[in-house]
Parts: structure tokens; C-alpha cells; sequence
């Protein structure tokens, strides 16, 4: 499955996606060819922890994979960083990451510049 990892605007999400904008992102857009899968957003917290999320109004039905994953982490890890994180509040989602414990994905606590405990955190490291 060939996927292309494309930079985009954050003049774009502002317009369309407003309530993931984050002044301090960067945002790229997923695709297959011909395919759009979604869009993902990265806020850097160090030269090597970097927090990744998801567009949510972005997403293709068919985006969660295995295959997927690997991507979009090679993808981070290509931009320099070394440590991962991402939370969700998703029920669904926070059940499809606990089930990748055996690709290096782990629930942690809050990192340190959130506290919001409503969020369910996870990690990867490079």
C-alpha cells in the first residue's frame, strides 16, 4: 500500500477544520492514491517529543491499520523526533491502540504539559 504524506496549510485548516487548529502545528494529509485517508496535526514539545493528532472530520473509514500506524509513526520519526504522543477520548480508538501493545505502543499518563485526565494518553518511542 503505497501512502503519501503531504504538508498542507495551516491556512487550510483554519478555514476548514477549524477546531483542530493549533497555531503551533504542523498538518500533513494522508493519501492513497487517488485516496484521501486523513489528516494529522504534530505539536512539537522538544527537539524530540513531538504530540501527533488526528483531524477526526478528516478520516476515511477505512484509515485504522497495522499497515496505517507503521506509516504515519515511520513518517514522524523521519522528521527527527524520537518519542510520540497522542491521546484520544474515543472509546474505539483507545481500545484499537491498547491492542498494539506488541507494535511499541503504550498507554501512559498525562505528559507534563497537559493535565487534563479525560484524555487517554499513549506513546511511542523511535
Amino acid at each position: 500500500m503505497m501512502i503519501q504524506f503531504t504538508e498542507i496549510s495551516k491556512e487550510e485548516i483554519c478555514t476548514i477544520h477549524n477546531a483542530h487548529y493549533h497555531d503551533d502545528a504542523r498538518y500533513f494529509r494522508i493519501n492513497k492514491p487517488n485516496k484521501p485517508l486523513c489528516i494529522y496535526g504534530i505539536v512539537e514539545h522538544s527537539n524530540d517529543i513531538v504530540e501527533a493528532f488526528w483531524v477526526h472530520d478528516s478520516f476515511n473509514r477505512d484509515v485504522v491499520s497495522k499497515t496505517f500506524f507503521n506509516r504515519l509513526f515511520l513518517h514522524v520519526f523521519s522528521l527527527g523526533y524520537k518519542v510520540i504522543f497522542t491521546w484520544s477520548r474515543c472509546p474505539k480508538l483507545i481500545n484499537i491502540f491498547g491492542k498494539y501493545k506488541d507494535f511499541g505502543i503504550e498507554q501512559v499518563p498525562c505528559p507534563a504539559w497537559d493535565t487534563d485526565e479525560t484524555k487517554t494518553w499513549f506513546m511511542k518511542r523511535i
